[in-house]
């Protein structure tokens, strides 16, 4: 039985962190190459799909830089 308490290892979180951002850029690739081949009337589906993507592209970027800031300002 694990301790609930305690604190979960940073290396598996940022693990899953950038496997799902990695995800969300190749899904934003195929979204891409797949406009060509949708309809019309779909591209806000995939308008909305694309800034889903993006956003968690730019989350991940974004936090990974925030910690390396925050952890220079400890040592």
């Amino acid at each position: 039985m694990t301790d609930e308490t305690q604190h979960p290892d940073p290396e598996t979180w940022w693990y899953h962190r950038r496997l799902q951002a990695y995800i969300a850029l190749a899904g934003l690739f195929l979204l891409g190459i797949g406009l060509f081949f949708i309809p019309e009337p779909a591209v806000p589906l995939a308008q909305s799909l694309a800034w889903v993507f993006v956003s968690i592209v730019i989350i991940y970027s974004g936090g990974a830089s925030l910690v390396d800031a925050v952890s220079n300002l400890r040592k």
